[in-house]
């Protein structure tokens, strides 16, 4: 499979920057993780993260390195094997500077409304990323990939519509 990683590598690079995904090979969670920072640190507005597997790693990984000037919004499930992490990292980020800088805040969605994980930026530009942030290419291949702008606008909507409705974590 290795050559075929190559291969695939390579030709993400002929991409123009602005289109690039990225093909995570299984056990390569550095390069997930770099791919999704890549994301999050674009000069931007607002991100909001839909992920219905969200853990205390956002706070841990991913927002300190957040360029979003209105901070990340992250919608996911209430899961009992993340919910208590989730808290007591919301408890603590809010309680620390950094959160002045990079603003997070979570809300639950109601049940069997979430499916997708996706990164949403200034709610025009969608990437769909293929498994839940925390596991990110830890045992299978996972991808992170830029939506055409009409499906970024049609998720962008419908997840404003279940934001607007969903229950904040703290």
């Amino acid at each position: 499979m290795i050559p075929l990683y190559d291969v695939l590598s390579a030709m993400e690079l002929l991409v123009p920057a602005s289109m690039q995904g990225a093909f995570i090979p299984p056990g390569d969670t550095w390069d997930g993780y770099s791919a999704l920072v890549k994301l999050i640190q674009r000069e931007c507005d607002d991100i909001l993260i839909v992920d219905p597997y969200l853990s205390s790693d956002i706070y841990l990984y991913f927002a300190p390195h957040s360029a979003a000037k209105k901070g990340i919004r992250c919608l996911c499930q209430k899961k009992n094997q993340t919910f208590a992490g989730l808290q007591a990292s919301a408890a603590k980020w809010a309680s620390d500077p950094i959160s002045e800088q990079h603003p997070v805040e979570v809300r639950f969605a109601a049940e069997k409304l979430l499916h997708d994980r996706l990164i949403i930026i200034d709610g025009k530009e969608s990437w769909i990323v293929t498994q839940s942030i925390k596991d990110i290419a830890k045992r299978s291949p996972a991808s992170v990939t830029r939506t055409e702008p009409e499906l970024a606008q049609m998720k962008s909507n419908y997840y404003e519509t279940v934001w607007a409705s969903a229950t904040p974590l703290v």
